[in-house]
């Protein structure tokens, strides 16, 4: 009489299982903080929608666990004569994102996000570093051009994404959404 054992798999067993579901795509799994994309950039994308606008709803909590703690935040209550609630200033190297928490009625969404550093990006297929002519091919003609920031309209909402340039490459996107 043969028996056959029944019970948990064994270590290499976990270990194969969880290596096939890795490269089976399903690395998305892990937290964002942990997937660093093509040459070591952290990707923004869980904060953006495909378009690459602030995905409503999202709050300094969901931030920190895309991004991890920030080098440096500050809070502070909204200005007279907007709706209540708190805006916050979060700083990692190279990016900056503001998140407002509004109160009545009860809702949060990012409302800044600058990105200064090569190492990150969004969904747009352009980023910091790269020359005009290929961010205009992503995101179309300037709306306007004011000193050495030029704007570019994301929707006919008011979002948009403001681009500093250094000569003819992008040295800060700071995009706005309302």
């Amino acid at each position: 009489m043969t028996s056959t054992r029944i019970g948990r798999p064994g270590r290499t067993a976990c270990a194969l299982a969880l290596a096939a579901l890795l490269l089976a795509g399903c690395a998305e799994l892990l937290p964002s903080s942990l997937r660093p994309v093509q040459g070591g950039q952290v990707s923004l994308r869980q904060l953006l929608d495909p378009d690459s606008l602030a995905i409503l709803g999202l709050d300094t909590d969901d931030v920190i666990d895309a991004l991890g703690q920030p080098d440096s935040s500050e809070t502070r209550e909204t200005p007279d004569g907007e709706q209540p609630g708190m805006i916050t200033t979060m700083q990692y190297d190279g990016l900056e994102i503001v998140v407002n928490e509004i109160e009545r009625p009860q809702r949060s969404f990012i409302s800044e996000l600058v990105i200064s550093s090569d190492a990150y990006v969004t969904n747009l297929p352009v980023g910091v570093g790269a020359s005009r002519a290929d961010i205009e091919q992503a995101l179309g003609e300037p709306s306007s051009a004011e000193g050495g920031e030029v704007v570019y309209a994301l929707t006919d909402d008011g979002d948009t994404c403001v681009v500093t340039y250094e000569g003819d490459r992008a040295t800060t996107m700071r995009f706005q959404f309302t």
